[in-house]
């Protein structure tokens, strides 16, 4: 749903590129149009920008809580803010945590293999509060952590030969459960890419 609310970004599916197209005389206010899926006349594209920038960049370029004017609009009927799809600057997220403390922040992380999120840092998570130790250690979880596996989910970590690491090691991560696809659509050459002998998928 749209409406005349002044945004610093629209991102636009392939679907309604048109639409949205002619309405942009309605949307005077709406400063940077993007597109999701391919590339279109009159849009930025979403995979350009994360490959010609970091994406603490591009989420700094699109945070906008320093206009003057944000503090006037109305933001009781948010309830929930799902993020995901890069590491989301902690400067960015601790600001949002800030100035919106009624709103449940969800951070998601999985992919179109594993029919979307397979681990998640819930609400619970966003809630820095505590002694100082306490905060600290929150905060850095929101740094540098993807959440826990939701309960249908198996997820392990891998070293370069499909060993299984020790907690605290740095590899892939893995993971299989119902969720998570049987393979590529007549393609089985990459379906063993991504998929192990014994099932992990691999992220």
């Amino acid at each position: 749903m749209l409406n005349h609310a002044e945004a610093n970004a629209l991102f636009v599916g392939e679907c309604y590129l048109g639409i949205v197209n002619s309405m942009r005389p309605q949307l005077s206010l709406t400063k940077n149009y993007i597109s999701i899926d391919n590339k279109s006349d009159g849009f930025l594209y979403y995979e350009d920008l994360m490959n010609s920038a970091s994406a603490e960049e591009v989420f700094t370029e699109i945070d906008n809580t320093d206009h003057p004017d944000f503090k006037k609009y109305d933001l009781s009927s948010l309830k929930i803010i799902t993020y995901g799809a890069a590491p989301m600057p902690l400067e960015v997220i601790k600001k949002a945590i800030e100035l919106m403390p009624d709103v449940r922040f969800i951070n998601a992380f999985g992919q179109t293999e594993t029919a979307s999120t397979i681990t998640a840092l819930g609400p619970e998570d966003h809630i820095i509060t505590g002694t100082e130790e306490e905060k600290e250690r929150k905060l850095k979880r929101l740094s540098c952590s993807i959440g826990k596996p939701l309960p249908d989910v198996e997820m392990t970590i891998l070293d370069e030969e499909g060993n299984q690491l020790p907690p605290g090691e740095a590899g892939e991560i893995v993971t299989r459960g119902s969720r998570v696809m049987s393979g590529y659509w007549k393609d089985p050459e990459k379906t063993a890419q991504a998929l192990t002998k014994d099932g992990w998928l691999r992220t």
